[in-house]
């Protein structure tokens, strides 16, 4: 199936829109220098995209299948971004990260496959840091309640049966998770469209080489389910979806209530610094030199730099110092 995917949707992408919906989805969300932790990370192209094409510091992929993160293993080898790129197989269930690990959770329709959303989205806030973010794409339902004749065929057609939540529930639970800024953008027409046009191609140029992969029976399987997928696109109740949320940003520090402003990056990712804001009205920075991978550590042991009259002050210091320029001082 995997190979089939690829051929509709391009050389290791598991899911539709390739490198241009990767770009559409990071709109507005700049993830330089960021450790981003990828849910679904399958094999591994995705995560390549985030780091050569739009700047992340460090990605941590994770999936469920062995194979799946063997394969991932390869490719990331052969494009030499080992340093920057790590791919691990998980079982299902908590994250196995520690809390505030990530400043990036990314996930490209890869939820849908699993149950239990709330603590999903509970577990991705913990391991996000205060003021990270949350980029995710995907399969949501039109309405709730039972699923619609046409629904429960496409699920037999495709063999399983979705853990979809509507556009409504997914925010609600994004909320109570702790996330703010919540995004919920609807990608129907996009891939009902789409979905049309790769149709038109399996059943046209592309029907010979899959009929060569899988055989003339399993090839009418294929296009019965392709069928169905374009039906409940256009009945609306299949919602393909953006997904962007800020993790609630506050904590405690020395005895004080503080929240973090935002998170700068050095242009080659080494070097981070935290604009906390404080409720007195005072904002410092926390500044971090990266070890190695996604592990940084304090530069002044505890101590913050500042302090500073507002965040904006503190951005205006920061960015052109020595330190974070990579000049020598």
């Amino acid at each position: 199936m995997q190979a089939l995917l690829q051929l509709v949707w391009g050389d290791g992408f598991l899911s539709p829109g390739g490198p241009a919906e990767i770009a559409r989805l990071l709109e507005g969300s700049d993830i330089g220098g960021c450790t981003v932790l990828d849910i679904g990370c399958g094999l591994g192209v995705v995560d390549m995209l985030l780091a050569e094409q739009h700047g992340a510091g460090h990605i941590v992929g994770i999936d469920i299948g062995p194979a799946l993160i063997a394969r991932a293993t390869t490719r990331i080898k052969r494009a030499g971004l080992t340093d920057r790129i790590e791919a691990i197989c998980v079982e299902p269930g908590p994250l196995p990260f520690s809390d505030d690990h990530f400043d990036v959770v990314f996930s490209k329709d890869a939820i849908v496959q699993i149950p239990g959303k709330s603590a999903l989205f509970s577990e991705i806030r913990r391991v996000l840091k205060p003021g990270g973010r949350f980029i995710a794409s995907d399969w949501l339902r039109g309405g709730e309640g039972d699923y619609s004749a046409e629904m429960l065929e496409f699920f037999r057609l495709e063999g399983i049966t979705y853990n979809m939540a509507s556009p409504a529930e997914t925010e609600a639970a994004l909320k109570a998770a702790g996330f703010v800024a919540i995004e919920v953008k609807d990608r129907n027409d996009w891939y009902r469209d789409l979905a049309r046009h790769e149709l038109v191609r399996m059943e046209g140029s592309l029907r010979a080489t899959i009929v060569e992969h899988i055989g003339a029976a399993k090839t009418a399987h294929f296009l019965e389910n392709w069928r169905q997928l374009v039906t409940v696109l256009e009945r609306g109740e299949l919602r393909p979806c953006h997904l962007k949320g800020l993790a609630a940003g506050t904590g405690r520090l020395h005895g004080k209530d503080y929240r973090v402003a935002f998170n700068l990056y050095s242009a080659d990712g080494t070097r981070w610094a935290e604009v906390l804001e404080f409720r007195h009205g005072e904002t410092y920075i926390a500044e971090r030199d990266r070890v190695e991978g996604m592990t940084f550590k304090d530069r002044h042991s505890g101590s913050l730099v500042g302090p500073f009259a507002s965040p904006a002050e503190a951005k205006s210091f920061i960015i052109t110092t020595d330190w974070f320029c990579g000049r020598t001082e």
